[in-house]
């Protein structure tokens, strides 16, 4: 029996856990917060066919706090097959430490909650000083009208010299509350070099289109945030990314 213990213990110092350390370990070092209005020209009756359209069209601003907390929402009809549409975010980007370990963290609160129910990306670019340890963590959390409240970890991951993300597919349903996570822990990439600054920029792109995981993937993340490749590009709303940032010795 001694041996079989000795021979299991010794297989856990071989292979070490890399689960997620718990996040009330961490500080918060930084924070950002911002709040965005995004107006969609939907010019589809049949939103199942949305592919298709080719006159979709988006433009976002940055508001204020109180702007955001005042928002009624509303969906203005202009036609039997036209539909503009106002949805509001709220994106933070949180840059966490426990000791000598850094944590990126980002996440989008909707106010309401969008028609075109697709492939959308959240993520966070970073300077190429450091690199993702251990892999993207993500997990979507929504509530539906009957009370019904879900959280999923359905996610496709990706990971660039300077940023890592998240592309997920929104649920379906009437809506009462809808929120994305992403985060995962950083390392330097070179061990023996000092790092002086670090900044998490936090992003996210909503699908306006129905559009397929392979067009949804089709980007490259960095510190500007996302940017999709200029033959898919259309097809996403874009605001401006939510950057944490920190200055001292790691």
């Amino acid at each position: 029996m001694k041996k079989i213990l000795f021979g299991f213990f010794s297989f856990l110092l071989l292979f070490p856990a890399t689960s997620y350390a718990q996040e009330n370990s961490f500080d918060i070092v930084a924070i950002e917060e911002k709040y965005y209005k995004t107006v969609t020209r939907i010019e589809d009756s049949d939103y199942s066919m949305l592919s298709s359209a080719e006159f979709n069209y988006s433009y976002s601003i940055e508001i204020s706090k109180e702007e955001y907390d005042s928002y009624n929402p509303t969906m203005i009809e202009l036609s039997a097959t036209t539909t503009v549409e106002t949805t509001y975010k709220k994106l933070t980007t949180y840059l966490l430490s426990s000791g000598s370990y850094f944590r990126y963290k980002a996440v989008l609160e909707w106010k309401n909650f969008p028609k075109v129910r697709s492939y959308d990306t959240i993520a966070i670019g970073h300077y190429a000083s450091v690199r993702t340890l251990l892999g993207v963590q993500f997990e979507q959390t929504y509530c539906l009208t009957d009370g019904t409240c879900r959280t999923i970890q359905g996610y496709y991951p990706q990971t660039f010299a300077s940023g890592s993300s998240a592309t997920f597919k929104i649920p379906t349903g009437n809506l009462t509350m809808l929120t994305q996570t992403i985060y995962f822990d950083v390392e330097k990439v070179n061990i023996n070099t000092t790092v002086v600054a670090q900044v998490a920029a936090g992003d996210y792109s909503h699908a306006i289109k129905t559009v397929s995981v392979d067009t949804a993937k089709s980007f490259v993340v960095s510190t500007s945030g996302i940017t999709y490749n200029a033959n898919v590009r259309s097809s996403f709303d874009e605001i401006q990314a939510a950057q944490a940032t920190w200055s001292s010795s790691w």
